[in-house]
């Protein structure tokens, strides 16, 4: 009885976690499959996007704070769910008004590469759709950079005992980052 009810809390917590930047199920498929997550830490061949708005400070500088979180979330959200929901990617993170996200891990995906390009073509796409939505409410038109970039990295739970995070370091993310 005991174990159950660590393990179901720890299920919990685990669902918590990752429902924050994985698809509902891709949460449930990784839960169901024991053995396939390991968050101490690992090197593994994954692909890492990062996409920016550009031009984003002098943007950031001329509009209302209110109009400009507003214009992020609705940047965001769509670019979001082509990440997680059309793609089953892992947002690692938004670092201002950049997006941060990985391939094949935590669950192992043969095309991560393919997955991640895919994407970054689908969020350019989307920019064209959602552009006349912003300039018709007096928004700017953005434009953003997407890097990608495929190669070794260390993925896993990593940061204090205040905040930690699921997400990749290495020389390939840093690449990742440079080419956007």
């Amino acid at each position: 009885s005991w174990r159950f009810v660590v393990e179901e809390r720890e299920k919990r917590r685990a669902r918590e976690t990752f429902s924050r930047f994985l698809a509902p199920a891709v949460v449930e498929d990784l839960l169901g499959t024991s053995g396939q997550l390991r968050l101490g830490g690992e090197k593994r061949d994954l692909t890492v996007l990062f996409a920016d708005i550009r031009g984003f400070t002098t943007l950031s500088e001329k509009l209302d704070p209110r109009v400009l979180i507003e214009l992020l979330n609705e940047y965001l959200t769509p670019m979001t769910d082509i990440i997680v929901q059309d793609n089953l990617g892992t947002l690692d993170k938004y670092i201002g008004d950049a997006i941060m996200a990985f391939w094949g891990a935590p669950v192992p995906d043969a095309d991560h590469a393919k997955n991640a390009v895919i994407t970054a073509l689908e969020m350019q796409q989307a920019l064209h759709g959602l552009n006349p939505e912003l300039l018709a409410k007096g928004w700017p038109e953005l434009k953003i950079g997407v890097g990608v970039n495929t190669g070794t990295m260390t993925v896993g739970d990593m940061g204090s005992p205040v905040r930690k995070a699921y997400t990749v370091r290495g020389d390939a993310v840093n690449l990742g980052s440079r080419l956007e």
